[in-house]
């Protein structure tokens, strides 16, 4: 990405991501507007049960933490999206579109070495599953 203006690429790049989200909402383009946002508001359709929507498709606020977090963003859907975050502590999390759990591993592999958060076993960058694509376990 040296000499390129490339800000984010998904894990699998082969896939199309239906969205790019960013933490930063103001960066974001989705082509979606609403009351407040207008070319940038988050994608709806997320979990409903009889029309009321439990789970919604994106998710900014996390349920974890008490008061409302600028730094967070989960994506509940099954499409592939690219999620973007800052300079600062962000939390990016979302569902696994891989159509196998082996790329699923790579991918969580890859976006945890990348960004040096922990995974379950508690080390940097690692996973209980075997590597693929040239990362180690």
């Amino acid at each position: 990405m040296l000499n390129t203006d490339v800000k984010h690429l998904p894990a699998d790049f082969f896939q199309t991501p239906a969205f790019t989200l960013e933490v930063d909402q103001s960066k974001q383009f989705t082509g979606l507007s609403d009351a407040t946002h207008i070319g940038n508001a988050d994608p709806t359709g997320g979990i409903s049960i009889n029309g009321v929507e439990i789970l919604p498709l994106v998710v900014r606020d996390n349920p974890g933490t008490p008061g409302p977090d600028a730094n967070y963003l989960h994506c509940t859907g099954k499409e592939t999206v690219v999620l973007g975050g800052t300079e600062g502590n962000d939390i990016l999390t979302a569902r696994s579109s891989a159509t196998t759990p082996s790329m699923a591993t790579a991918a969580t592999t890859a976006s945890t070495a990348a960004l040096g958060t922990t995974t379950s076993s508690g080390a940097p960058g690692t996973t209980s599953s075997p590597g693929r694509f040239g990362l180690k376990p």
